[in-house]
């Protein structure tokens, strides 16, 4: 069973900044922003994790790169040995063009695969929209329920708050 969430919607950029600030500096955390563009430095305010994208464009990399090497190998040296001109079965400098490729294609295939998965993109699921408008014109922020406190709703009404409302997160 998840928290309720404590939603709060701005009509401006600089009264959500406002607020954020307001919150932080009451010791109030701030479970997310939601935004109609990115406000670049928010996420420092908010002390939000660091997305984890990179890392899983990483392994998917990695696992590109040994991949390609693993089937060149395979194929000219244990599969099809063919010697040219002397050369040693496996040449690694000709096995660096695929290698790259490959490392390159599996690694923006991870990232676009698991940022499907991690925004619930995919055909069949149910995307978590709590908040209507955000895409358009809106500005919001979320409170866990143990965190939207009355002197949290005080805050969010003195920095102009649109509306604020209790939801069931999903």
């Amino acid at each position: 069973m998840s928290s309720p969430l404590l939603i709060a919607t701005f009509r401006s950029e600089a009264a959500l900044r406002h607020a954020v600030r307001r919150l932080v500096e009451q010791g109030v955390p701030v479970h997310d922003v939601y935004t109609p563009y990115p406000m670049h430095g928010l996420n420092r305010v908010i002390a939000s994790r660091d997305s984890r994208l990179p890392g899983a464009a990483l392994c998917g990399g990695i696992a590109g790169c040994a991949g390609a090497f693993a089937m060149e190998v395979f194929m000219a040296v244990i599969d099809w040995p063919l010697n040219v001109g002397g050369k040693p079965l496996n040449s690694t400098l000709a096995f660096v063009p695929v290698a790259f490729e490959l490392t390159i294609l599996c690694a923006a295939l991870t990232a676009a695969g698991a940022l499907l998965v991690r925004s619930k993109l995919l055909p069949g699921m149910r995307p978590a929209r709590t908040i209507g408008g955000v895409t358009d014109d809106v500005f919001a922020l979320a409170l866990r329920g143990r965190d939207g406190t009355h002197e949290a709703r005080r805050i969010l009404a003195d920095c102009d708050a649109m509306r604020i409302e209790s939801k069931q997160a999903r």
